[in-house]
């Protein structure tokens, strides 16, 4: 018997058996003389048909395959049921739109007969065009684009202040892979040298169309040096936008080699004035009261010559809550010599007056008020450096009930940093001294111990710098324009030094110091005779009644 006649015979006693629908699949091959195959045998029987829903249930047997042609035609009622069809769970969507008769699916829909050999894209098309407003999405899109997810990925790691490192983590991987197996992780090189790339250009170019529409602007500069003594050099830019909305924008942050002299920082503000475009939209910059800095303004009007700009006057501000930080400062640098001969100074300048302001009492008092300071800097420095003391402070704190908070240190380049660590020591007075007493600490700090005069005096110098504080965080605020508020603070500031109602001599004496500093810091640099910052106080409804009677000017503003 040829081969093809035995595999036809084969076939022909399969389909004998009525029973059965026989799902045949395999190849032959001839010059072994066998065919492999699967048959697939389902009984008739076991359909049974739902009349809800139409589906079908369907049992399956599995007959052994690699059989060879003789043992079929010898013997076909070897074929027999074997171990279950696996049935494979329909996860589209698509399939909960559609019910399945016979050899078709239907449309639940439209009532549309589809053959069950389509693919799920052609029924996809006929519910999309049935349905108006699916509540889901029908199927996953395959073409899947992770560019946003990256923008994401890097500005969460730019706005945590996290290294690009964090990528290589190996439990930061998983967390993403849990979040989106699909999703590649960029590379530490990927993130440096590309997608940061991308997104400051991006960035930079949303930024030149803003400066573009803007009227005029005024640019804050300030420089610094980091731990590694690296010096930076940074510029930000104010203006309202065509919502007169105020926005601000960081336009550089760059190292500044070399010295840090008025012309090196006046020819790096020029360059980035010049790179942006905005030469001659600039009308102000802002700085501290350094002497370099106060002597920008010649260099840089200069370089402006240079260009075609109509620009012939830039007003330069100095920052007044760096003034103000700088007077509180001089409560840490007493000494009997400097209150007796008055001097003044910035960061960059020392100099002499020579008006006696305190006698012999008032500068005792004074004297013994830096001491004071330095002995809370100690105390500061205790409960900062050694585990133990800042373990037994807490032990203390909730003897007492009094909310575990930790002792502020003061440092020289935080503002306002003097006045929160004395509020917070005097907080804390009751804990401070039952710690430094404490047995677990040795007796070693017992010459810290704050006496009730000391308290007192806690108490009333804090009472005296709040204003100082309050002043610096209202004029640090950069959601509202700050010239407008710069008088209005000073006056608020001259009056309550003024103020006298029976207070202590130390009260007395500290306010008359303070008040001597403020006014030789406003009288030499003029602030209260600056015609821009008069004529922002004048256009502020809130500030316009003020009057300065220092300043001639302010008649001239108020006639006009």
């Amino acid at each position: 018997m040829s081969k093809r006649s035995s595999a036809k015979l084969v076939l022909e006693q399969l389909t004998k058996a009525n029973d059965f629908y026989i799902d045949f699949s395999g190849d032959f091959d001839y010059e072994e003389e066998t065919f492999e195959s699967e048959i697939y045998l389902f009984e008739l029987s076991d359909f049974k048909k739902d009349e809800s829903d139409y589906e079908t249930n369907v049992e399956a047997s599995l007959c052994a395959s690699q059989s060879s042609i003789t043992s079929f035609q010898e013997t076909p009622t070897s074929i027999h049921k074997g171990r279950k069809r696996k049935e494979y769970k329909k996860t589209s969507i698509v399939h909960s739109h559609s019910v399945v008769v016979g050899d078709s699916q239907i449309c639940k829909h439209c009532d549309a007969a589809y053959s069950n050999k389509s693919t799920i894209s052609i029924l996809t098309v006929d519910i999309d065009t049935s349905l108006d407003e699916p509540d889901k999405p029908l199927y996953k899109k395959q073409k899947k684009n992770f560019t946003k997810a990256e923008e994401f990925l890097l500005q969460f790691i730019v706005s945590a202040a996290l290294p690009f490192i964090i990528v290589e983590n190996s439990y930061f991987k998983k967390f993403v892979e849990c979040l989106n197996p699909g999703f590649v992780l960029p590379s530490r090189y990927t993130l440096t040298n590309h997608l940061v790339a991308n997104e400051f250009s991006k960035i930079r170019n949303r930024f030149k169309l803003e400066l573009i529409k803007a009227q005029a602007v005024s640019v804050t500069l300030d420089g610094w040096s980091s731990i590694q003594q690296n010096s930076y050099f940074g510029v930000t830019c104010h203006f309202f936008n065509e919502l007169t909305l105020l926005c601000s924008r960081t336009l550089e942050i760059s190292n500044l080699p070399g010295s840090h002299t008025a012309e090196n920082i006046a020819n790096a503000l020029f360059n980035v004035l010049r790179d942006w475009g905005i030469v001659d939209k600039i009308v102000s910059f802002v700085t501290d009261n350094a002497k370099n800095m106060q002597n920008i303004k010649n260099y840089l009007l200069e370089n402006i010559r240079t260009t075609e700009s109509k620009i012939s006057e830039i007003h330069h501000i100095g920052f007044l809550a760096h003034l103000l930080n700088l007077i509180v400062k001089k409560i840490t640098k007493f000494s009997s010599v400097s209150i007796e001969t008055c001097e003044y100074e910035t960061e960059e300048q020392n100099e002499t007056t020579g008006i006696p302001i305190l006698n012999e009492t008032e500068n005792s008092i004074m004297q013994n008020f830096s001491d004071l300071v330095n002995n809370c800097r100690k105390i500061a420095s205790v409960f900062h450096q050694s585990s133990i003391a800042c373990e037994v402070l807490e032990e203390k704190q909730k003897l007492s009930n009094i909310k575990p908070n930790k002792i502020i240190q003061d440092i020289t380049t935080r503002w306002n940093s003097t006045f929160l660590m004395l509020k917070r020591i005097f907080q804390q007075k009751g804990p401070i001294n039952d710690a430094l007493r404490d047995r677990k600490l040795n007796n070693k700090y017992e010459y810290l111990i704050l006496n009730e005069n000391e308290i007192i005096t806690l108490k009333d110098s804090v009472c005296i710098l709040k204003p100082f504080s309050d002043a610096t965080t209202e004029l640090s605020g950069v959601n509202y324009p700050t010239i407008s508020i710069v008088i209005p603070i000073l006056l608020s500031l001259r009056y309550k030094l003024l103020e006298t109602n029976n207070e202590s001599l130390f009260s007395t004496t500290f306010k008359k110091y303070l008040h001597y500093y403020t006014d030789s810091y406003l009288n030499k640099h003029k602030v209260l005779n600056d015609s821009l910052l008069i004529t922002a106080t004048y256009l502020n409804v809130r500030t316009k009644y003020f009057k300065i009677p220092e300043a001639q000017l302010y008649m001239r503003v108020t006639r006009r």
